[in-house]
This record gives C-alpha cells, sequence and structure tokens, in this order.
C-alpha cells in the first residue's frame, strides 16, 4: 500500500510515511486499520456476525479481527457487540 501510493504521489515511502504521520499524527497503516476497525465496529453493532464483518474490511479473518480489536480497544468483537446490545437495551415491542 504504501508503495502504490508513494508511487502514485512521487515520493518516497520513507517521506511519505513521515509527512503523513506529521499532518495526521499516525503512520499510513494505522490509519488505514483505524478507518477499517471503525467500519467493522459499525456492522458489528448492527448485528454483522464477526466474520463477515472480517471479510467485509479486509482483515484475513476473524482471529486478524479478534486480534485488532483486542489491542485496539481492549476487548474482543464478540464482547463488543454484547457491550453495544446491552447499553441499546431491549428492543420495543
Amino acid at each position: 500500500m504504501h508503495r502504490r501510493l508513494a508511487a502514485e504521489l512521487d515520493l518516497s515511502v520513507g517521506f511519505l510515511v513521515l509527512a503523513f504521520r506529521k499532518a495526521l499524527g499516525v503512520t499510513p497503516h494505522r490509519y488505514l486499520m483505524e478507518r477499517r476497525l471503525a467500519r467493522a465496529r459499525t456492522q458489528l453493532a448492527s448485528g454483522q456476525t464477526i466474520a463477515a464483518a472480517a471479510q467485509e474490511y479486509g482483515f484475513a479473518d476473524q482471529a486478524h479481527l479478534t486480534r485488532h480489536m483486542r489491542r485496539t480497544l481492549g476487548m474482543t468483537p464478540g464482547a463488543y457487540r454484547r457491550a453495544v446490545s446491552d447499553a441499546a437495551g431491549p428492543l420495543p415491542g
């Protein structure tokens, strides 16, 4: 990803990473991972399965999503889904 973007911008990979970090405070890889995790969390909150969310947002498998969510949020996708569900309360009807 870095190489392709750097080539399109006619920059070195190192310069791209440094400039990106200076502008946004994170590396391009970290930024991309945070965006993918945010989208996966939205899908999990809406009831999508963990495996489906992992596949849809570019994680290799459910375990890959689980590792990144645990590292970033301190909880697994299943725990996140339960926490969001519990916070929403019972469905009316």
